[in-house]
């Protein structure tokens, strides 16, 4: 009975750490993340960032939608506005990029006769002069592939998020290899807690593109669905309770470079659902529920040509910290 009472109480002391340890995360991001709204500069400049890449990947897509993207506009305009108001330097970077965005997105509507009178009309109230390279860009087959035997920043650079895909279907045997060469990926004590789904299923894609929120314009030219995902029975303490995150986002990127490495294009698929959501793509695809969900991705075989974002990066000074 003593050793039941102990049992009992360390499963009870586990428990409320656990618990605790959560608040805290979720205090943390309650506080400064945008969830309850932009505060900050920081805030602001990101929701700059992701409005005009919702525009800027538009470009990339097959067959780009006349008409698309007015409702964007008017919040990017918005963002921007706001940016302006708050004096904050409009020599910024991501000010600029959006700016660049917008200019491009204008000349489209004009080419296609879509009326944007209204909008560019706020536009013109911003400093719109500042200009740089954005959009997107269309590079042929055997430019994607001329990083892959030199070093590594050539090949890195070589390797774009492609959302067209040839029509000729993706070997199994291709995907595991690049699903092998990823294997060599660190992860916390060798643990190695990942698995990949491989999704080719004309219906179980369907369901897919239907709960994820970044394919739309070429998720039905997708020949392969790969889900990432974490088994979190392979990790141990309160410590790690986000370590199946930092492990699978370690592996997915792996895995990117190990496809494209092979030939094959890739796209990754932000998985950031509500518990109904993840429940429903758990049950769709029979993934356990002790394993977490990281990502999805899309893959296939690259045509001939491609248009790709052009997804200008932060400036180094902005990534690196001195101490």
């Amino acid at each position: 009975m003593k050793k039941l009472l102990i049992s009992f109480r360390g499963i009870l002391k586990a428990f409320l750490s656990l618990i605790l340890n959560y608040f805290y995360d979720a205090v943390r991001f309650s506080r400064y993340s945008c969830v309850f709204g932009v505060r900050t500069k920081a805030q602001l400049e990101a929701r700059i960032i992701a409005t005009y890449h919702t525009i800027e990947k538009a470009f990339s897509l097959p067959q780009v939608r006349v008409g698309f993207g007015k409702r964007k506009a008017q919040n990017l305009i918005n963002l921007l506005l706001r940016f302006s108001s708050k004096n904050y330097h409009i020599s910024n970077k991501h000010y600029a990029v959006a700016i660049s965005v917008l200019k491009k997105y204008f000349q489209f509507c004009r080419n296609n006769n879509v009326e944007c009178y209204d909008l560019e009309s706020q536009f013109n109230l911003l400093d719109n002069q500042i200009d740089i390279i954005s959009g997107s860009k269309t590079l042929k087959k055997e430019e994607l592939f001329s990083g892959l035997k030199t070093d590594f920043k050539m090949f890195s650079e070589s390797r774009h998020s492609v959302r067209h895909f040839s029509s000729e279907p993706v070997s199994d045997k291709i995907i595991e290899e690049a699903v092998s060469i990823a294997r060599k990926t660190p992860s916390v004590c060798n643990r190695q807690s990942w698995k990949v789904y491989l999704i080719k299923d004309s219906n179980l894609k369907k369901h897919i593109m239907h709960l994820q929120n970044g394919n739309a314009g070429f998720g039905d030219r997708v020949d392969s669905y790969l889900a990432i995902t974490t088994n979190i029975q392979t990790f141990f303490g309160v410590g790690e309770r986000n370590q199946a995150y930092v492990d699978g986002g370690l592996f997915s990127m792996s895995l990117m470079y190990s496809l494209h490495s092979l030939g094959l294009g890739s796209c990754p698929l932000n998985w950031c659902v509500t518990k109904k959501t993840d429940q429903k793509l758990h049950k769709i695809l029979n993934i356990p529920n002790y394993e977490i969900i990281i990502m999805l991705m899309a893959v296939g075989n690259y045509p001939e040509s491609i248009d790709v974002a052009i997804s200008n990066r932060r400036d180094l000074g902005e990534i690196i910290c001195r101490r």
